[in-house]
């Protein structure tokens, strides 16, 4: 008669949150340790063979254009240029300054570098301090702080006027025979070299003095926004950045999809290559009786019985650490790399064909997200590595800084100034004062007497954008509260999508850098960054306030 007892499930269940004794190996028991290697399967010597060797098939193609707002391809040079310095154009509008006395000053003085770069001698540069000198109108200088007075002092008589010679010359130095006027200064056998090194200053200040908005930066999304074009075999392959906010250029930022149809080709390399070891901190030890180094201690990790998350890290990195091997694969900056083969040779000359895990996830019908890859439709095949043509910079000081805080109370969203520009190109951390009636020089104005203000007592440096609907749906829409101070900023967009903006206070800030691109030419350029901005008070809209005096 046939037994009615049976298993029917086996499932080890464990009550301890300590996970210190199923780790721990004691040195005076040998047999846990032999038994425990039996247990996980490391006595069947099915993985004999050591790969020694190893062989990849990789079909590399080239970033070939860029595309921001505009929706032009501009072509691009992975070799010559970054990818930062084209879609990170020059941001920064030097001529919204107010007044602009940096921008004026460095252009002069680097138009007297060039003079004496020429060979002309002193006086010859000082026919441009007599003819454009840098001066400014009673208005412009009572709006200068004590900072920028004296960066005027200190430049006012030893540069030119940089926008006055733009404005003079430009006309004059039009075509590339026209000389400076006879009766201008200088003597005839320097005016040629003269007017050379103007037309040469003039291109660099059209370039410094005029600085258009970068092409990928979309400002009613406050994020950056394009596209890059690889020419692949056949058809081209773009990749999209749609959610970028920080300017930086990552690999991971991009989505792969395919574009149209085009004739150039990618080039197929076979690399040959030793396989090694992936090592990380605080791994088990090959041998078996080397001494741990005790950088990582895995029975400090508590876990409860639930806890399959780090049950599961702890195995894999006591279990399989030794499962994992890098390859190194050298491969041209500002590249897409598709891998189609991996071939492994062992000790004992057998070879192995690695399936990529795409593939795999192929046949058992998976399209899911994966790790470590670019996201990309079923149009374009896999796996993929994008190496941007990134550049290594030096990042400057915040020049501008602008705090987006929702004002759920008053139903505003704030854009507060927190950094700005002065007059000598210096960057100037604001003091603002919710709730006060600025004056003149933006300080709580003094009055002699209660004075009753029927409309709301707001700060200049505070801009507020209201919900409206339009014909493309609802969106915030800067406008001008009725009896505030107006306070004109041209960076500002007229509107702003409200799903890009988090409930919580967001600062966007234009900071500069330094890149080098892979020729070793240098670029400036400024980028917009994103960041959590500290808490603040938000000013309430008070009405009907009587202002007592002091």
């Amino acid at each position: 008669m046939a037994s009615i007892t049976s298993w029917v499930r086996l499932e080890p269940r464990s009550r301890d949150a300590d996970l210190l004794p199923g780790v721990e190996a004691r040195l005076h028991d040998p047999l846990w340790l032999l038994a425990r290697q039996r247990q996980l399967g490391e006595l069947t010597g099915a993985d004999a063979g050591t790969p020694v060797t190893t062989r990849t098939r990789a079909e590399v193609a080239r970033v070939d254009a860029v595309r921001g707002n505009s929706g032009a391809w501009v072509p691009l040079d992975p070799d010559r240029t970054s990818l930062a310095s084209s879609v990170l154009a020059p941001a920064l509008d030097e001529a919204t300054m107010r007044p602009p006395i940096a921008r004026r000053a460095r252009g002069g003085r680097h138009l007297l570098r060039l003079l004496a770069a020429a060979g002309l001698p002193a006086d010859a540069a000082a026919v441009f301090l007599t003819h454009f000198p840098l001066a400014l109108d009673d208005a412009a200088r009572a709006a200068l702080d004590d900072a920028d007075l004296r960066f005027f002092r200190t430049v006012a008589g030893r540069v030119p006027d940089g926008d006055a010679v733009a404005a003079a010359l430009g006309p004059l130095l039009a075509t590339a025979t026209a000389q400076l006027p006879a009766d201008f200064g200088i003597p005839a056998g320097r005016l040629a070299a003269a007017s050379d090194a103007c037309r040469r200053w003039l291109a660099w200040y059209a370039t410094f003095a005029h600085r258009s908005a970068s092409p990928a930066w979309q400002p009613e999304q406050l994020a950056y926004r394009y596209d890059i074009r690889v020419a692949t075999a056949g058809r081209d392959t773009v990749l999209s950045a749609p959610h970028d906010t920080d300017g930086a250029v990552r690999w991971y930022d991009v989505d792969a999809a395919p574009g149209d149809a085009a004739q150039r080709t990618a080039v197929s390399i076979v690399s040959t290559t030793l396989p090694a070891r992936v090592r990380y901190r605080g791994m088990p030890a090959r041998r078996y009786w080397e001494l741990e180094d005790a950088a990582v201690h895995w029975p400090s990790i508590d876990a409860g019985p639930g806890d399959i998350g780090r049950i599961l890290f702890v195995e894999f990195g006591l279990t399989f650490a030794e499962h994992w091997l890098s390859v190194p694969l050298d491969v041209p900056a500002g590249s897409l790399t598709r891998v189609t083969s991996l071939v492994v040779t062992d000790t004992f000359g057998v070879r192995t064909l690695v399936s990529a895990a795409v593939d795999l996830d192929q046949l058992r019908g998976s399209t899911a997200w994966r790790f470590l890859e670019l996201s990309r439709t079923g149009a374009v095949s896999g796996p993929l590595l994008f190496l941007p043509p990134a550049a290594v910079s030096l990042d400057g000081p915040i020049e501008e800084a602008i705090d987006v805080v929702r004002d759920d109370v008053g139903d505003v969203v704030w854009a507060i100034d927190r950094t700005a520009l002065g007059a000598d190109g210096k960057p100037r951390t604001l003091s603002t004062s919710p709730g006060a009636s600025p004056g003149a020089s933006g300080t709580p104005a003094v009055a002699a007497a209660p004075v009753y203000r029927l409309g709301p007592s707001v700060d200049s440096s505070y801009h507020p954008y209201r919900q409206q609907l339009a014909s493309d749906g609802a969106a915030l829409t800067l406008l001008a509260i009725p009896g505030a101070p107006v306070a004109v900023r041209a960076d500002l967009p007229a509107r702003l999508r409200a799903h890009a903006l988090p409930s919580r206070p967001l600062r966007v800030a234009i900071q500069p850098a330094l890149a080098r691109s892979p020729d070793g030419a240098y670029h400036v350029v400024h980028r917009r960054v994103r960041s959590d901005a500290p808490a603040s008070s938000t000013p309430a809209l008070a009405f009907d306030v009587v202002e007592e005096a002091p």
